[in-house]
């Protein structure tokens, strides 16, 4: 387990890379409603925006290095987990490792045991059908900014504000944040602010080169920042009078970099993708396409990137080594990053299709039309946002389309590659949490397998889109959400 949640917590804060669909009117999804679409309305939060301020962004961070050990007494039975969309039984008591004991001092996770194991002797005795589950939960954070520089972390499970810093001066644009295991960075004006990522305190300010062409990137060691012009800055975060690293790219820079655990990755529109390492200065390797690129990179740990051109060509090159494993021709133009879950690589297009494919292999599993970009995934399901703003629900094996959420008027929706939870949110501010019913404890997504490098694969022969309209089991009467109140 603990390996596990090492392999998944670096992969975690590297894949929160946020794509936002634009619709028109807000409302919050009451319990009523998301229940009845197979949903639990976990919170809503209100971000501190002022007067000519909006929210720039948002990033959902899971910590390699904090996390909470839940010990729950549960009637009945105990066999819901992180991972398993069984009904739990009725949880009586919940002890962490986080509370304290009668002397004010931190329970730990022995202390916590013991406690959760008495109590559970003690109810057992009265006659109380009881037992003991133990659920990891790593610490899980969602930070984000508004356009006149107020930074805010919010408990990714619960809601509750952490800690809100205000950077720059209001009258200076500031980016979305970036989030690592130590630091939170954001972009002010011509100004990188580093944050301490659990107290917001600001660590040091430092003047950049000149305009960024997006948020930055962070890890542990660097802040990566990218200028339009394609100029690669590498600021130390060890050292806030570092030298900074700087490399050149050709072309003009599009979007924000992606950061992996070994490697920072962007394009340009001459159709150039760069990768350097993460852990140090320098320039790996290149990859050149015909077309301009305008799409992040997608990322599957623990090697495998995918790099999309306009011209819709999806390459699936080795981190190290910078060969390209397969490539698949979608002929369709390609803007938003490819988002890599598991066993599957989701490419959303412009015409509205999205298509799933084999991350290891290249193989086309189905196509999806009417769809814009991908949510969320909760196995056995697949969250979308349709063409105009409105969330969909797939089955994630076939594709099939399940059911259709009305227009709640949510202009931004992240994609959410790092666990099952949705976020919706709006330029205001209001940020909304949802998850599958039933599963009260996320669902961490874990990368492949270690690929080794070999010659392309060729393409597969599409399938049919999406098959028949799965089966949708919130529909009242089918056992799944509550039924419309009367």
């Amino acid at each position: 387990m603990r390996y596990l949640l090492a392999c998944l917590l670096l992969t975690i804060a590297t894949t929160g890379h946020a794509q936002y669909s634009r619709v028109q009117r807000t409302q919050l999804i009451s319990s009523t409603t998301a229940q009845r679409f197979g949903l639990d309305r976990m919170w809503n939060s209100q971000l501190r925006v002022g007067p000519g301020s909006e929210m720039a962004g948002g990033q959902l961070h899971i910590s390699a290095i904090n996390g909470t050990t839940l010990f729950e007494i549960v009637e009945g039975k105990a066999d819901a987990t992180a991972d398993s969309p069984a009904k739990p039984g009725a949880v009586l008591e919940t002890v962490t490792n986080r509370q304290l004991d009668p002397f004010g001092e931190v329970l730990g996770k022995e202390g916590a045991e013991k406690k959760a194991v008495l109590r559970v002797a003690e109810l057992k005795q009265a006659g109380r059908d009881v037992s003991l589950n133990t659920i990891d939960v790593p610490d899980m954070l969602y930070v984000a900014s508004t356009t006149r520089g107020i930074v805010q972390a919010i408990d990714a499970e619960t809601g509750r504000t952490r800690w809100t810093t205000m950077v720059g001066r209001s009258t200076q644009i500031t980016t979305a944040p970036a989030v690592s295991n130590r630091y939170v960075a954001v972009i002010s004006g011509l100004h990188l602010y580093v944050l301490e990522r659990d107290t917001g305190n600001l660590l040091f300010t430092r003047e950049t080169d000149g305009p960024s062409v997006a948020a930055p990137v962070v890890n542990d060691k660097f802040v990566f920042v990218l200028s339009a012009g394609g100029m690669m800055q590498t600021y130390p975060v060890d050292d806030p009078k570092g030298q900074v690293v700087r490399y050149q790219s050709y072309g003009r820079a599009m979007v924000r970099p992606i950061i992996t655990p070994n490697t920072v990755v962007w394009p340009t529109d001459k159709g150039h993708f760069y990768v350097a390492p993460s852990q140090r200065g320098g320039i790996s390797f290149r990859i050149e396409s015909d077309r301009t690129a305008v799409a992040p990179a997608g990322y599957l740990a623990p090697n495998l990137l995918y790099v999309v051109a306009t011209d819709g060509y999806v390459y699936c090159v080795h981190e190290r080594s910078g060969n390209i494993l397969w490539s698949y021709p979608l002929a369709e133009e390609v803007t938003k990053q490819p988002i890599a879950v598991g066993d599957s690589l989701y490419v959303a297009t412009e015409a509205g299709h999205l298509y799933c494919l084999d991350p290891q292999y290249g193989t086309m599993k189905w196509w999806q039309d009417g769809i814009s970009m991908f949510v969320s995934r909760s196995d056995p399901y697949l969250y979308c946002l349709d063409r105009v703003g409105r969330l969909v629900t797939l089955d994630a094996k076939s594709g099939g389309r399940i059911q259709t959420m009305p227009d709640f008027g949510f202009t931004m929706a992240e994609s959410n590659s790092a666990t099952d939870r949705i976020f919706l949110a709006t330029k205001s501010g209001r940020i909304q949490c949802l998850h599958t019913i039933g599963k009260r404890h996320p669902q961490i997504h874990v990368g492949g397998e270690e690929t080794t490098p070999t010659k392309p694969a060729g393409p597969a022969a599409p399938p049919a889109a999406g098959g028949a309209p799965a089966v949708n089991p919130f529909a009242p009467g089918a056992g799944g959400g509550a039924a419309p109140a009367a």
